[in-house]
């Protein structure tokens, strides 16, 4: 028996089986060995002879899959948390569960939902995510169990609304009442076989539903326009996803500053700065507000332009981060240090601040980078040693 451990909605899982394909299966969900471990699964040759009896056709490898999803999808209802047969998506750090029965569509919705938003959109998992309830937000999470087109990540993302889909004559859709919904969602929910856990599971269904709005939508057609139906119906009004919408139709947006990485030109609950979208090529200091794919707005510097996105980073930080060109949403054009003074970052101020404080950027990148060196090389060889 071989065994590893992964992480999946925060939980520590250690798992023993026979396979050598599913350790990689499961690559991007492994911790290191040293990681306390709160549910151990096995896959014994009688689990596998008691699936195989139901379908000769699946190899031993799927099968190994299949009783360890169900293991670890039954260890986790006495952590709240659920195993739906679903397409789940983030867009602008919140996630949306499409459920339907096989073959309905819910894949081929989800995938014009990533072409539509690009790199706004993020796959959370397209069969099989956990679904984590707690007691102020739900989550949808990651797992390996993700489908043929083996499309997941592993995060963990509010989940803001559930979907079920059906074949129509128009592309609309409805909210329903929770005593409505509950029949959709449990035909496509893993029910355990034990007593105890299937009344848990009824359990958790309640308090799923009476903290995520459910909805109806009939599908006529795959296209713009069904992703439009579902979008808008299910986007809550007034989330700060609206923030792309709005700068992006030309306002302009007037925003107090949070946070010290842009220290010491901006000052954290202080500071006020003027958003526009740009209306040029963005360039090398720049101050843009952009996305990440958590659904947190940011607001730090361009410190390199390259071909399909920015090295971006604070001004009072030394490590970038790559941002895509497309989840970039305005540019700084004004900023008042205290809240009362403005200036333009055309300004002489502005100017002299930049030449002092950001032109020696990749100088001091790179004496971070040699200096941390040794501690980044020997924490590398200690994640090594503990995944093998």
């Amino acid at each position: 028996m071989r065994a590893f451990k992964i992480k999946l909605s925060n939980v520590v899982i250690e798992i023993s089986h026979s396979s050598r394909y599913f350790k990689s299966y499961c690559k991007n969900y492994i911790v290191p060995n040293s990681f306390a471990s709160k549910i151990s699964v096995s896959v014994s040759p009688e689990d596998i002879e008691k699936v195989s009896l139901n379908d000769n056709e699946v190899g031993y490898v799927e099968l190994e899959k299949l009783v360890l999803c169900k293991k670890v999808a039954t260890a986790f209802i006495n952590y709240d948390t659920l195993l739906i047969h679903g397409s789940a998506i983030s867009v602008d750090g919140k996630a949306y569960l499409f459920i339907a029965p096989s073959g309905t569509g819910k894949s081929t919705h989800t995938r014009l939902w990533r072409e539509h938003f690009g790199h706004r959109a993020l796959m959370v998992n397209d069969d099989k995510p956990l679904i984590k309830i707690e007691d102020d937000v739900v989550y949808a999470c990651g797992t390996p169990w993700s489908g043929k087109h083996r499309l997941d990540n592993n995060v963990m993302v509010p989940l803001a609304g559930i979907c079920f889909l059906e074949r129509g004559e128009t592309n609309a859709i409805t909210k329903l009442k929770v005593e409505d919904a509950y029949e959709y969602l449990l035909l496509q929910t893993f029910r355990p076989e034990e007593d105890d856990l299937s009344i848990r599971t009824f359990d958790l269904l309640d308090k799923l539903l009476a903290q995520v709005p459910f909805y109806k939508m009939q599908v006529n057609n795959f296209s713009e326009d069904a992703v439009a139906t579902s979008y808008e119906a299910m986007v809550p009004s007034g989330d700060l996803i609206r923030i792309w919408d709005y700068v992006n139709s030309g306002n302009v947006l007037l925003k107090t500053v949070v946070g010290i990485s842009m220290e010491p030109l901006l000052h954290a609950r202080q500071s006020i700065v003027k958003i526009e979208k740009a209306e040029r090529e963005l360039r090398r200091n720049d101050v843009v507000l952009f996305m990440r794919p958590n659904g947190d707005y940011v607001l730090h510097r361009i410190v390199k332009v390259r071909r399909a996105d920015y090295l971006i980073c604070g001004d009072n930080q030394i490590w970038y981060e790559k941002v895509p060109r497309d989840l970039v949403l305005g540019l700084m054009t004004e900023y008042s240090p205290d809240g009362e003074t403005f200036y333009t970052t055309d300004a002489p101020e502005y100017q002299a601040y930049v030449k002092k404080h950001c032109n020696s950027y990749w100088v001091k990148y790179y004496v971070k980078w040699m200096i941390s060196f040794p501690g980044r090389a020997i924490r590398k060889i200690r994640r090594l040693v503990g995944n093998t």
